[in-house]
């Protein structure tokens, strides 16, 4: 696969300066080429909204952008009235909730907006929902989520668990609940030491790819914690050596960001070998890890092809059609279920 390396390195001063260096000015008319390969590998990654504000601060012309731009505020608009929606729930009802896996390093518009919510209130907060006009998309162990126009898609979550383990428990997450904010807006969210966890772990087994966002963000959290507090509760829920081998990826992902190695490129797919050996120090070697195991390898085929389909010029047009994207999406709940991942 050739890398485009030029295109990652603006990307990086782009969205995060102080680590990776801020970029020169660009001179449009000599590097449109450029900036057009940096908004595809952005958007790729979650960064569309950070690079497109990155650019216009360099008074760039972003008229090819001009209605990509637009939905992109709307997408941010949808957010932040979900967030003010769901601060009325609990204010109204009770109900705690929280966003989980949120990234806050780097200004960007999220595809949806995972909560966490108590088991014992799923069905109250669920019907709150429906009664502020929202309506149920899928709901089963390995998803729930509700959607409404206006509003962005809400992902709830009332567990965490991967190949038929628990990675944390409801005590622990309370636990770690803060107060953040964006654009005036508070809301309740995840303390780093509890967010890098579960964002590495959702990485490795949630989705098998890392994207660079995800990456950015798991390095500022990083720098904000004491890394024994998220080692320690690893340990303490049977997967510290999972935390560990993950950990030492990272670092090696960092080097080759740091040194712009030509052998890296985002979304990151995590090969099968690696997944793999993260997978075998989980278990016990039951029936229940035996067919998580297949299941397992099962989708590490299918991100495969996923991945390298991403880099033809077929998948654009195919993603704007709703039907492959229905069939994908069921074909990924019923392989999350036999390979024993609960959400819900």
């Amino acid at each position: 696969m050739t890398v485009d390396t030029e295109a990652l390195r603006l990307l990086l001063s782009l969205a995060a300066p102080e680590d990776y260096g801020s970029t020169a000015r660009v001179p449009y008319a000599l590097e449109k080429g450029l900036v057009k390969r940096v908004v595809r590998l952005a958007k790729a990654n979650g960064l569309f909204y950070c690079v497109a504000r990155g650019i216009n601060t360099q008074e760039q012309d972003l008229s090819f952008l001009k209605e990509a731009l637009a939905q992109e505020e709307r997408k941010r608009q949808a957010y932040l009235e979900t967030i003010r929606l769901l601060n009325d729930i609990e204010a109204r009802h009770g109900i705690r909730f929280m966003l989980i896996k949120a990234c806050t390093s780097v200004p960007h518009v999220p595809r949806d907006i995972d909560i966490f919510v108590s088991p014992m209130e799923k069905s109250s907060f669920s019907q709150a929902l429906k009664d502020s006009g929202f309506k149920c998309v899928y709901d089963s162990p390995a998803e729930s989520s509700y959607a409404s126009p206006g509003h962005m898609e809400l992902d709830i979550y009332t567990s965490i668990i991967y190949a038929h383990k628990t990675f944390f428990d409801e005590d622990f997450l309370w636990q770690a609940k803060t107060i953040e904010e964006k654009d005036g807006l508070k809301y309740p969210a995840l303390q780093p030491y509890a967010n890098y966890p579960l964002i590495l772990v959702h990485s490795l087994f949630g989705h098998r790819v890392m994207s660079l966002l995800d990456f950015l963000q798991l390095q500022y959290l990083r720098r904000s914690m004491q890394p024994d507090a998220s080692r320690d509760y690893a340990y303490l829920m049977g997967w510290g050596k999972v935390f560990d081998i993950a950990v030492e990826r990272l670092d090696v992902i960092e080097k080759m960001v740091s040194a712009r190695s030509p052998g890296i490129s985002f979304p990151l797919l995590f090969d099968q070998r690696f997944v793999m050996a993260c997978f075998a120090k989980l278990g016990d070697g039951g029936e229940d890890e035996f067919h998580a195991s297949l299941s397992l390898r099962l989708s590490l085929f299918i991100d495969r092809l996923v991945h390298e389909l991403r880099k033809s010029p077929f998948y654009e047009p195919l993603e704007r059609l709703k039907f492959p994207g229905r069939v994908a999406t069921n074909l990924g709940l019923i392989v999350r279920r036999l390979r024993g991942d609960r959400k819900a």
